[in-house]
């Protein structure tokens, strides 16, 4: 299983690297302000006008600077396991979450044109 998951992050990593080369004339989301008990980090807006998605989960953990790893509700165990990319704009503030291992989360994300999951925001729940 371990082998999956590093294989899967290393593919992942790889077409990140190779496949978003060019910088993104997205406009930026500015960090909105609001319950401290709940942080977001972003405002979510999506690239290209991709479409975003809302799911739920507990947060496994982060493989590195750039991924983590969320168990999605309501799907079979042995294909819960998901790795998602943070977006750049997340990336800077995931460390302000705080989340730890078995936390339970909600996060919007997107599919990008390597097939990526971006995620743009998580909040606890």
């Amino acid at each position: 299983m371990k082998k999956i998951l590093l294989s899967v992050m290393i593919l992942t990593l790889c077409v990140y690297l190779f496949g978003c080369s060019a910088k993104s004339n997205a406009p930026q989301p500015s960090t909105g302000a609001g319950d401290p008990s709940q942080p977001s980090v972003t405002t979510p807006v999506i690239p290209d006008g991709r479409e975003m998605m809302t799911d739920s989960g507990t947060y496994v953990g982060q493989a590195d600077s750039n991924f983590i790893e969320i168990k999605i509700s309501g799907v079979p165990e042995e294909k819960a396991s998901k790795v998602f990319m943070l977006s750049p704009e997340l990336k800077e503030g995931f460390d302000d979450l705080g989340l730890e291992t078995g936390d339970e989360i909600k996060f919007d994300y997107y599919v990008n044109e390597n097939k990526a999951n971006v995620i743009l925001s998580i909040k606890t729940e």
